[in-house]
């Protein structure tokens, strides 16, 4: 007997990044709304259509988002169309399923900014939180509109139309703003496990810059120290393990294995130096992997260029990055990361140096000159030996 799993829900076509129906998302009446019954049910996933990879409007939205450079992120298909009829357009929704770092990818390749606004309750308030957690470590810069007395943008557009998109320019706020309010009951006296948990926060943002800034403004609100926290960050880190005597356990080692530039890598290397100078002998056998830019750093670590010429600007993030990350760590666990990032940063060298002989050889094969295609792979055979190795 077939049964219609659709039954009873508005349907929406879900499309692709191109336009083309890949599927379909189904919404419950509500009068049918019940504890018992999902409220979105979507296809089942195929070779075409896989839910955590669509984003509810993005082929309409994704002009909009780039002309902005920011991102609303919502819910469902209901909030997205009434939105889009206020004129919000830089918008997408999840859509009925959790949002993945595939969302967020899709998003990032035409926007830095995000503005997270979900659900006002309980469950919208976890996955605001699981939103911005995924979004910092894609280095997004990330706000919070909260929809002020109702449960989502539709409900709100119902009884208020024509005034939410000034509203979500104006009344957005900080994603450490919006954790101050959510976790901290009485800011005036934080408990020891809230502001652990904020600091906890702290360590998945990509940018140490962004880093010191969120301390201090804990500081701020906190009265505390800043020099408290981040020994209370140190001990966070030491209780999850992330000094552990396996070099491959440590904080800079973990980030090395998911780089995908060489810039990441070569700054950890930067910090460790300026921790402890003794480690610039280590380095003088990786000088030629390094990219150009950053050797005048290392020489004037070494002493070869004089303090007037230093490069204040990184000079800074290094002494912040070190104190957050490897404050009281000792000289040998320090000796044994960098000997090991500079073995990760010969292998990223030649993954790099792989990938642009790669592409020439696809260059070459298009306009089959195959004598410099035969000389290309056997070079890339040599490359490709040196990254396995």
């Amino acid at each position: 007997i077939y049964t219609d799993r659709f039954r009873g829900r508005i349907i929406f076509p879900l499309y692709n990044n191109f336009g083309k129906v890949v599927g379909f998302s189904g919404r419950i009446l509500p009068r049918l709304e019940n504890d018992n019954t999902g409220k979105y049910i979507n296809t089942s996933e195929t070779t075409i259509f896989n839910k955590s990879k669509i984003l509810y409007g993005f082929h309409k939205s994704k002009p909009f988002i780039k002309k902005e450079n920011n991102c609303l992120l919502i819910e469902g298909q209901m909030d997205f169309l009434a939105l889009w009829q206020e004129d919000v357009k830089n918008i997408v929704a999840v859509s009925g399923t959790a949002l993945t770092p595939s969302h967020l990818q899709t998003v990032k390749r035409v926007s830095d900014d995000l503005i997270v606004s979900f659900d006002n309750d309980e469950a919208g308030a976890k996955a605001t939180e699981r939103a911005i957690d995924l979004a910092h470590e894609l280095d997004f810069n990330v706000r919070v509109f909260v929809v002020p007395q109702a449960k989502d943008a539709s409900e709100f557009i119902s009884r208020n139309p024509g005034k939410i998109k000034g509203l979500i320019g104006s009344e957005n706020i900080s994603a450490l703003q919006f954790y101050l309010t959510n976790i901290i009951k009485d800011i005036s006296h934080p408990s020891k496990a809230e502001v652990r948990k904020l600091l906890e926060k702290t360590l998945v943002l990509y940018s140490p810059i962004e880093q010191s800034r969120w301390i201090k403004e804990i500081s701020e609100k906190t009265k505390m120290s800043e020099s408290v926290l981040l020994e209370e960050l140190l001990m966070i880190k030491k209780k999850q393990g992330k000094y552990s005597q396996n070099a491959a356990n440590f904080p800079a080692v973990q980030e090395a294995e998911n780089l995908c530039r060489l810039d990441n890598l070569v700054l950890e290397i930067l910090v460790l130096i300026f921790i402890d100078k003794k480690n610039l002998g280590l380095v003088k056998d990786y000088r030629s992997y390094f990219p150009d830019d950053y050797l005048p750093i290392i020489d004037w670590l070494d002493g070869k260029i004089s303090s007037q010429n230093q490069p204040s600007d990184l000079i800074n993030l290094l002494e912040m990055k070190a104190a957050l990350k490897y404050q009281g760590t000792s000289q040998e666990k320090i000796s044994l990361e960098i000997s090991f990032l500079l073995k990760e940063l010969k292998r990223e060298f030649f993954k790099e140096k792989r990938e642009k002989i790669l592409r020439l050889i696809r260059e070459k094969e298009k306009i089959g000159d195959t004598e410099t295609v035969t000389k290309l792979l056997r070079e890339f055979d040599e490359v490709a030996k040196l990254v396995d190795n």
